[in-house]
């Protein structure tokens, strides 16, 4: 006997597929319940910033928006970018004597050029817009890190 949260599969071909079926679709309704109260409220946070009207148009006024908060989220974006990135290069090392002056340059050189490869501006650009439209859960999306154990 399967204990509760457990799957009891069974010995058919037909039967797996069924268990198969049934855990994937179970699975999937889980996430959307749990995740559904903040997908509302980032969908209406979205529909905000685009300036999207849901609604009847009313045939004697325009639909015409003007999409405030975009133009307030892209100036401060915009702002934060010029803080972060604005100098070139990003990173500059400092030495410390005479004989760590090549050190210093390499490691500036070789720092700039990660960030560079790594798309570093785009990406910062994506959390800061998501950011300021949705709070503060971007930081979870889009830095992933791992990590290898042995």
């Amino acid at each position: 006997m399967a204990k509760e949260g457990e799957f009891q599969t069974e010995k058919t071909t037909d039967g797996k597929r069924r268990a198969l079926v049934r855990m994937v679709v179970d699975s999937f309704e889980t996430s959307r319940d749990v995740y559904q109260v903040a997908y509302k409220r980032y969908n209406r946070s979205y529909r905000l910033y685009r300036a999207w009207k849901l609604g009847k148009m009313v045939p004697y006024r325009s639909n015409v928006a003007i999409p405030i908060l975009f133009s307030l989220v892209q100036s401060d974006v915009a702002k934060k970018l010029d803080l972060l990135f604005g100098l070139d290069p990003f990173v500059t090392f400092r030495a410390v004597g005479p004989e760590d002056q090549i050190l210093a340059r390499k490691r500036t050189a070789l720092i700039n050029t990660q960030m560079e490869d790594a798309d570093t501006f785009d990406k910062a650009t994506k959390l800061l817009t998501s950011a300021a439209i949705f709070g503060t859960t971007p930081w979870k999306f889009f830095w992933y890190s791992s990590s290898i154990s042995e």
